[in-house]
């Protein structure tokens, strides 16, 4: 048995379930696996990994993108400089062990300063919100199933009687039928209930932890509408779930087409970045609700620009699948040998001679000329 396999065979029931940092830290990580394809960018140098700009975004709210040694690397480092008039940094300060780099940079001159979103936040402290209240649900989930498991006490009055509790419930847990013959055994025994009033209160933590979930999902625009009304949602209620989702999206994927920008005008590139995978769906969706709740819009061309959208996303999203098709390109020849059809054209030329047919039948009502025809076919033979 191989090692890996053994390990499986043997993990133990050993989950820090108590460990509110482990919880809280698998969370956010989690989250951050979401979200790192929420932008694709294309152009992109290999220097600068997509995995790792999205993640000095996301995690820290910045970085800078500038060259050294020649190549142009996105760095994290630390705000340094006197801030301008707006009180927006000027000065930013790497330390890089790898390239050897202790440099301060000037913003806008030596460098480019990407933010995650106006306020240079990042989606760190909406992770942690959201992750803490989820580890405290999480560890009350965990003790009422425990304390579920005693849904009733009994208490004996002397030790007799006890053993005889404790053969009881051995007995019950077996599987086994026991009866208790003695009638003091009835006398010294009382129950004591554990879940009074508290038999729902599991399905309302489960409820809230699906709150919560959707809440923080809501917040980085992913469209996971749970409400704590049991009756189901109408159309306003929806609407207004939706218009919660845009704007913090619609602020960051602004702040990195203005980064993008000016990375563009700084040395060269030729970078774009658009939204992708859910989010994309989602400001597809947007557009054609818009669309519809808009009386301005002709509905006989809404149709054509909802399918022109739908397919310039489906370009977006996979760009790579019609560049690898390309073997597809060769079929065009096998198009090109099949015309063996255009070869037809040659045979539909020559058939032609279905032309001089009506010239035929031209003649043929001067049945007059048959004697020519049979002469023709004399000297045919």
């Amino acid at each position: 048995m191989s090692k890996q396999v053994k390990y499986f065979c043997e993990m133990t029931f050993d989950y820090p379930i108590k460990d509110k940092q482990r919880q809280l830290d698998s969370f956010i990580k989690q989250m951050f696996n979401r979200t790192q394809s929420m932008f694709r960018y294309d152009g992109l140098p290999e220097t600068i990994p997509q995995i790792y700009l999205e993640r000095y975004l996301q995690v820290y709210g910045h970085c800078i993108i500038t060259k050294a040694n020649n190549d142009l690397y996105a760095f994290w480092g630390g705000f340094a400089g006197i801030p301008d008039v707006y009180y927006n940094p000027t000065q930013y300060v790497v330390s890089n062990v790898a390239l050897n780099l202790y440099k301060t940079f000037d913003i806008d001159k030596d460098c480019v300063l990407c933010r995650n979103d106006s306020n240079i936040q990042g989606l760190s402290f909406i992770f942690k919100k959201y992750g803490c209240l989820l580890v405290e649900n999480t560890l009350t989930i965990y003790s009422l199933l425990k304390t579920a498991r005693a849904s009733l006490l009994l208490s004996a009055t002397d030790d007799k009687t006890k053993k005889e509790c404790d053969l009881f419930i051995d007995k019950l847990e077996s599987g086994d039928i026991y009866c208790i013959g003695e009638n003091p055994f009835f006398e010294g025994v009382k129950v004591h209930s554990t879940m009074q009033g508290s038999a729902g209160l599991i399905n309302q933590f489960i409820e809230l932890e699906q709150y919560i979930k959707a809440s923080c999902l809501n917040e980085i625009g992913l469209n996971a509408n749970y409400n704590m009304k049991r009756e189901s949602l109408n159309s306003a209620e929806s609407a207004l779930n939706d218009d919660f989702l845009i704007p913090l999206i619609d602020n960051m994927l602004a702040c990195r087409k203005d980064f993008v920008n000016k990375v563009n005008n700084m040395y060269g590139t030729n970078i774009t970045v658009e939204l992708n995978s859910a989010w994309l769906t989602n400001k597809l969706e947007d557009i054609k609700q818009d669309s519809l709740a808009n009386n301005d819009i002709d509905t006989a061309n809404l149709e054509a620009e909802i399918d022109t959208l739908e397919q310039t996303i489906t370009d977006e999203i996979e760009p790579e699948t019609t560049q690898d098709e390309p073997d597809n390109q060769d079929e065009p020849e096998t198009t090109q040998d099949e015309p063996d059809n255009q070869d037809e054209p040659e045979t539909t030329q020559d058939e032609p001679d279905n032309q001089d047919e009506p010239e035929t039948t031209q003649d043929e009502p001067d049945n007059q000329d048959e004697p020519e025809t049979e002469k023709d076919k004399d000297n045919e033979n």
